[in-house]
């Protein structure tokens, strides 16, 4: 056969021509799949979580595929010679090791035996497929990550790491040892342990996948504990376990280049990053380290977030241009991805190149891809119509659990370089040193590990010749590593390594000096003089093996070398700042430091404190603050972490220096009592009676500054736009009289898309007013939308005096209104801004003759938020004695309702009552009449019983479904709540249904009464199944939609108000709940129904927790995690709360989404179809890019 000739499993077209009987399948497919799935979906099957195609045969599969000109795919491996691929690793001898399950998703039960294996796959005749296959292990669970070692492999099977061993050379596993575990697979099983890769250290490394936690020990008792994410590393003689970086949600894949940089692929975070020892990660709400995460090497997400597998390309077989390009496998895309790297100093980026692979069979899957010692690349492919975890149930029948192949990718355009035909490592120890210094990454590291595993007396002199006599770096840094592995290494030779003229083998070195426990004088020199290299990659070694290192002598090179680091080499700075904490963990490092510091550096240092839980680093940071003029950073944080660590009798400084340094910043020293409790909260601690003290002089400062403005503007949402903020301000306009300092209330101050109504305080209405107006009605050249004006309401009934719209003009014009009519009546003016658009959507009006109403001194939501944050102050400190001031504006009606809803709140706080708390949400609800939103307040204040009964009928009477539903949850946290709820619904002043709700169910259960249980049962006897009355919905949405798609840009407007609380598209949102980059490949059936049952299908990781207090009283949310002495949740509103862990009687988890039902079912239906629109954008191109 010729270079050129296809072998007879190839396929090296770019454009492949199917088959006939592929093409009639997939026409059948087109034609029938209309009946099942709405248009979208039968053209996209990439959308669906199921697919609908039909299984393809490999050969039919294979054909699907489209590659860059020049490559080819062959088949290397498949059914029913192999199952379903999970992980791929070859050995010395160029087989490919493969664990391979039937069992996924579910482990095997106890009672009988597991079904997975791990296989050994041969090509003895270099035809490029497998044609030896050898089950080296079965009766394995769920095994994923291999590591082949020595007389076997070292294997993950449930629960445990094992080692393998085939002790008689039959090649077939005949021992099994434990030697980590057991590892938690209880909550998840698709990311458990995986990804096994062997450092240059000899330690092997890996993945700890989603959502488990895990706590394991070594044979020397070091334990670490693992919560999802993580990577981490173990000695394979099971004598030590190492935490290596922490965070990251699923990490699926790794791969070492030839620096000894370590890459992971991720899930829900970004798809590659590259991993710094002792790092964090972005996870799902889990906090950082206090340094901050590491910044991403992308941004990109490749249109999805399921990405799993990853390798460097990093052999002369492909052309230049993919060279040194990281591959990764996309499973719901159903493509290779490609990136190549950009380097910023030590700092790597991911720049997203057109996609490697692509099919148009959606059931290929790719798991894994990895580099072949014959410079092909090789993909594991877990062929599958399903693949997602909790998209679809896991017992679903249409997951396969019988395909599996692995596909084999080779270049052989006309310019491929002219390699000779791979052979197998030998054992021949000359020829093994060789092939340190080959071009194959892959070939490299097998031999090394080779080498430095075998116990032959021949290997450290034969290794220790050619180290001194190779000009190879890549030869020279194995062989360094060797030496060191086999405890031979000399201090001559680490000194030559770390003073050689090549990078590679300096940096190297470095990393040899971190895995050195003691050291000499000679080593810290060394690492002290790798700090000052001129090369960034051994600049970052350095650190980090001084990091490894503490030493007080260390601080003053790594403080000198700080200043110097490009701003673009985020990553060399992320690790000296690491190195420099490191340093400082020890208590008496920061006791004497600030005499030492000059210059900036105390600015260094101070962030660094966050990340050290000792009462010298709070102290510090309470020094700093009180010492700098003007210090930088968080400052609010600074004083959160002094408050938790310093000693108690310190505290009060802390109140002291606050209201000393920052007396004339009301706002400053708000955020910064906020943070010193919640740093009591974490600790444990009472608030001392100084602290009180200054909470309740800000929180009389702040409503002082509210009176002093005079009688205020207030803003109120429209209903149509509930969850946008207050953007009104003042400012000054040009007016068409000439006049260009006029003071206007503008609707633009806070942007062209919030909306709102501006109401002035009421007045004595005059025979004329004049005023001048400007601002839009929509784009210019387009029918005006009257949805922008200035009106003049009465005070006595809200009638409708008199209306101006603005002139569609930038510069305002004079209008005047006759009054004479109305003339001494009380009136108020209403500004109202209707429209969100993104242009030509404002208003404004002033200059009022008479000059019956002031504009205000303050910004109508300055006030605002200055009301609000004195009522969470009293709310916080429970501060009794402005119980009255808080009753006076709660009862009001010059004070805005959003104002008087959180005054409100916080007067509940000072005297709860379950039922009055209920009424608070419905203040602030536009859709509700005026007179009852006042009434409401009325009776938050005056307490009366008869009132809070009647009231509460009353409004969830007129209460549109989903805030009766929000009532009914806030009802449902104690026995009162929940005995007025059952009251109200049995006089049909709420419906039953209420009932059904999860949210309500779950809080009522909590209570654990069986005369409620009772009660429930009996009023919802008779209704019908709530899945049957969703499903109606979701049915007519779906319809809807596909009568008239939506507009994604609105929808985008429909996802930051409503959605971006808790949700991720890119980097636009919040990382509450899961992160929806790619949504939209599930198409717009499943998307509609995860919109409309957010119950349906959860995440155990977004699972809503439960607590139940000694009060009685049941708290829900997401936890978030535990944080001192208190639990740290997530209300449905995106916002943290705290509850301290002594008020928890019991705790538990249920199968709800944090996500209120019924939010979306609210939308209109033009809101619906246009967020269901913007959603559906986001998924990855379907036609390949070339």
């Amino acid at each position: 056969m010729s270079p050129l000739a296809t072998p007879p499993n190839a396929c090296r077209s770019q454009h492949v021509r199917r088959p006939k009987q592929c093409l009639m399948l997939l026409t059948a497919f087109v034609i029938s799949g209309a009946v099942l799935h709405s248009s979208v979906d039968a053209q996209d099957p990439f959308r669906s979580n199921i697919r609908p195609t039909p299984k393809l045969s490999p050969a039919d599969e294979q054909a699907t595929f489209t590659l860059p000109p020049g490559f080819e795919i062959q088949l290397f491996a498949a059914e029913p010679d192999i199952a379903k691929p999970l992980n791929m690793a070859f050995d010395a001898r160029g087989r490919l090791w493969v664990t391979n399950t039937i069992e996924y998703p579910y482990p095997a039960p106890e009672d009988r035996k597991a079904r997975d294996s791990v296989k050994i796959l041969e090509d003895t005749n270099g035809d490029g497929r497998a044609d030896k296959i050898t089950t080296f292990a079965d009766n394995l669970n769920v095994p994923i990550g291999v590591y082949p070692y020595k007389d076997g492999a070292i294997v993950f099977s449930i629960p445990y790491i094992w080692r393998l061993r085939d002790t008689d050379g039959d090649g077939r596993a005949d021992k099994r040892e434990k030697l980590f575990g057991p590892m938690s697979y209880d909550r998840d099983t698709h990311g458990l342990n995986n990804s096994f890769r062997r450092g240059y250290d000899g330690w092997l490394y890996a993945c700890h996948g989603f959502n488990n936690e895990t706590t394991v020990s070594g044979a020397d008792g070091h334990t670490i504990t693992m919560n999802s994410g993580n990577t981490y590393r173990m000695r394979l003689d099971g004598s030590r376990i190492e935490h290596y970086t922490w965070g990251q949600v699923n990490p699926f894949g790794m791969v070492i280049d030839e620096l000894g940089n370590l890459f992971t692929a991720d899930c829900h975070s970004k798809p590659i990053y590259q991993m710094l020892r002792g790092a964090y990660y972005p996870s799902f709400g889990k906090p950082d380290d206090g340094l901050g995460f590491v910044p991403p090497m992308m941004e990109h997400g490749h249109g999805s977030t399921a990405i799993a597998g990853i390798a460097i390309y990093d052999a002369p077989h492909f052309p230049p241009e993919f060279q040194n390009n990281i591959f990764t496998g996309n499973v719901m895309t159903s493509r290779v991805n490609r990136d190549s790297l950009v380097y910023h100093g030590s700092t790597i980026l991911a720049h997203e190149e057109p996609d490697f692979l692509t099919t148009t069979d959606p059931w290929f899957r790719p798991v894994d891809v990895q580099l072949g010692m014959d410079g092909a690349l090789y993909v594991a492919d877990f062929y599958n119509r399903i693949i997602g975890h909790y998209e679809v149930p896991l017992d679903h029948p249409g997951r396969d659990r019988e395909s599996g192949r692995i596909w084999r990718i080779t270049y052989t355009g006309d310019d491929a370089p002219k390699t000779k035909p791979t052979k197998p490592l030998t054992t021949n120890i000359n020829e093994l040193i060789t092939a340190l210094g080959e071009d194959n990454l892959k070939r490299r590291t097998l031999a090394m590990n080779t080498l430095a595993d075998d116990d032959s007396p021949q290997v450290v002199p034969s290794v220790r010749k050619r180290f001194r006599t190779s000009k190879n770096p890549m030869l020279r840094s194995r062989a360094l590593w060797i030496l060191h592995r086999r405890g031979s290494l000399q201090q001559k030779e680490l000194e030559s390594a770390a003073n050689d003229s090549q990078r590679e083998v300096r940096v190297h070195a470095m990393k040899v000096l971190s895995e050195i426990a003691e050291w000499s004088e000679a080593d810290h020199a060394l690492a002290l003089a790798g700090l000052r290299d001129q090369d960034p990659f051994v600049q970052r070694a350095a650190a980090d093996a001084l990091g490894q290192h503490p030493n007080p002598d260390n601080i003053r090179p790594l403080l000198d070398v700080l200043p110097s680091i490009p701003a673009a080499d985020n990553h060399l700075r992320h690790v000296l700042r690491m190195a420099l904490r490191n340093q400082l963990r020890d208590p008496d490092s920061l006791v004497g430091l600030p005499q030492k510091l000059t210059g900036d550096e105390p600015h260094s240092i101070a962030p660094l404190c966050l990340s050290i839980p000792s009462p010298q680093a709070g102290s510090f940071l309470l020094r700093y603050i009180s010492e700098n003029p003007s210090p930088q950073g968080d400052v609010a944080k600074y004083l959160e972490h002094a408050a938790r660590y310093i000693p108690p009798e310190d505290i009060d400084k802390i109140a002291g220096l606050a209201r000393e340094k920052f007396a004339d910043n009301v706002d400053l020293q708000l955020r910064l009592l906020t943070s010193l409790n919640a740093g009591l909260k974490q600790r444990g601690v009472a608030v001392s009676p100084k602290i009180r003290a200054w909470s309740e002089q800000l929180a009389t400062e702040l409503l002082d500054s509210t009176l002093a403005a005079g009688p205020t503007w207030t803003f109120s949402p429209l209903a149509k736009f509930a969850s946008s903020p207050d953007a009104f301000g003042v400012r000054t306009l040009p007016s068409e009289d000439g006049k260009r300092d006029g003071q206007f209330i503008d609707s633009k101050a806070g942007g062209e898309q919030p909306t709102g109504v501006l109401r002035s305080p009421t007045f004595a209405i005059p025979e004329k007013l004049s005023f001048y107006l400007c601002g839009h009605l929509g784009v210019p050249d387009k029918p005006a939308q009257r949805e922008n004006f200035v009106r003049l309401r009465s005070a006595d009934d809200d009638s409708l005096i008199a209306e101006a719209l603005p002139p569609r003009h930038d510069v305002a014009r004079r209008e005047e209104w006759d009054l004479s009519k109305h003339a001494g009546q009380r009136g108020y003016l209403e500004i109202v801004d209707g429209l969100n658009g993104g242009g030509y959507a404002w208003l404004a009006a002033g200059r009022f003759q008479p000059p019956v109403v002031k504009l205000p001194h303050l910004d109508p939501a300055l006030i605002s938020d200055r009301q609000t944050a004195a009522a969470s102050l009293i709310e916080q400190f429970q501060l009794q004695d402005l119980q009255p001031r808080l009753a006076a504006i709660v009862a009001s009606q010059d004070a805005g309702f959003s104002a008087r809803a959180n005054m409100s709140r916080a007067l509940v706080a000072l005297a709860p009552d379950t039922r009055v708390s209920a009424l608070v949400s419905a203040i602030n609800n536009p859709a509700m009449p005026q007179s009852l939103r006042n009434e409401i307040c009325q009776t938050v204040v005056s307490r009366d019983p008869a009132a809070i009964n009647r009231v509460l009928a009353e409004t969830i009477r007129v209460l549109a479904r989903r805030p009766q539903e929000a009532m009914a949850e806030a009802l449902a946290v104690d026995a009162a709540g929940a005995e007025a709820l059952l009251t109200m619904i049995k006089a049909g002043h709420a419906p039953p249904q209420l009932l059904q709700n999860q949210s309500v169910r779950q809080s009522l259960a909590a209570l654990k009464s069986a005369d409620l249980t009772a009660q429930i049962d009996e009023l919802t006897a008779d209704l019908p199944p709530a899945a049957a009355e969703l499903e109606k919905d979701i049915q007519h949405r779906k319809k809807s939609f596909a009568a008239q798609a939506g507009d994604a840009t609105r929808g985008r407007q429909v996802f930051e108000k409503n959605c971006s609380i808790c949700h991720r598209i890119g980097t636009l949102g919040k990382v509450v709940g899961p992160q929806l980059d790619g949504i939209g490949n599930r198409g717009s059936d499943r998307v509609i129904e995860d919109m409309l049952d957010p119950n349906r299908n959860v995440d155990v990781a977004f699972q809503t927790t439960t607590l139940a207090l000694e009060s009685g009283k049941v708290v829900s949310g997401l936890l978030r995690r535990e944080e001192g002495a208190v639990y740290v949740l997530i209300d449905n509103k995106g916002e943290e709360f705290t509850v301290p862990q002594k008020e928890v009687d019991d705790r538990f988890t249920s199968r709800t989404s944090l996500m209120p039902e019924g939010l979306t079912k609210a939308f209109s239906e033009q809101d619906f179809n246009d967020l269901l629109a913007f959603l559906l954008q986001q998924t990855a191109q379907v036609e390949p890019k070339q």
